[in-house]
């Protein structure tokens, strides 16, 4: 193997891991995304239970104590600092959605980032055949 095919395999390799690198953060964003949103559905549906006083996350890992005023609507944060009343219904719907959607996003990341690996492996594959017959 010549040392031009050399140092292109090696970019493409570098380009690869990079690419996988920033997929996975990617994918770990989404993760925590989908845990949210799930956890915002199954707090919506126990909200009519809740009784007494409850500790509410205000983020950053801030929770305060107050007793919810039980109402069948509930303010939804749509983007660009704009809240929506919804019915608590209507909110649980959304964030099931989004969950559906964040995790069928997870998957077809997941299935790129398997074809990655296997193009990584394939290159490994040829620079290790080549190292040897280098050698020899």
């Amino acid at each position: 193997m010549e040392k031009a095919d050399s140092a292109r395999i090696a970019f493409e390799y570098r380009a690869l891991e990079q690419r996988a690198s920033e997929m996975q953060r990617q994918l770990d964003v989404f993760k925590q995304m989908l845990e949210e949103a799930q956890s915002a559905s199954k707090t919506l549906s126990e909200l009519p239970q809740a009784k007494g006083t409850i500790l509410f996350s205000i983020g950053s890992g801030v929770l305060v104590r107050a007793t919810p005023q039980i109402s069948d609507k509930v303010l939804v944060e749509a983007g660009s600092g704009v809240v929506l009343e919804k019915t608590v219904q209507q909110a649980i719907a959304e964030q099931e959605e989004k969950a559906t959607k964040l995790a069928q996003a997870m998957t077809a990341i997941e299935s790129e980032l398997a074809q990655l690996e296997a193009k990584a492996e394939n290159l490994r594959r040829v620079a290790s055949v080549s190292q040897s017959n280098k050698q020899s």
